[in-house]
């Protein structure tokens, strides 16, 4: 028993390639809607972001710099080792 449905007449797919237009004439077509005037204020927030992301990028950049040249701190000379103490016999 095949799992697939029967071929139609024709070997023509019942659903069509192409849907016809829908005619509706009871509801109006939609209009996009007018994008905001942009202002003056709006181009200073992005500037303002813009100027925080680099001043923070460069930061991470001297930071990092300033990482890789630093040297690890001298470390003390290794002490002597004690011979210990003398027993007398």
């Amino acid at each position: 028993m095949p799992h697939s449905p029967p071929v139609p007449p024709g070997n023509q797919s019942p659903y069509p390639l192409a849907e016809p237009p829908h005619e509706r004439h009871d509801v109006a077509p939609a209009v996009a809607a007018p994008l905001p005037d942009r202002t003056l204020s709006d181009r200073h927030i992005r500037t303002g972001i813009a100027a925080a992301l680099g001043i923070g990028a460069i930061a991470a950049l001297v930071a990092g710099i300033v990482a890789a040249r630093r040297q690890p701190p001298a470390r003390p000379a290794p002490k002597p080792k004690s011979k210990g103490s003398k027993k007398k016999r």
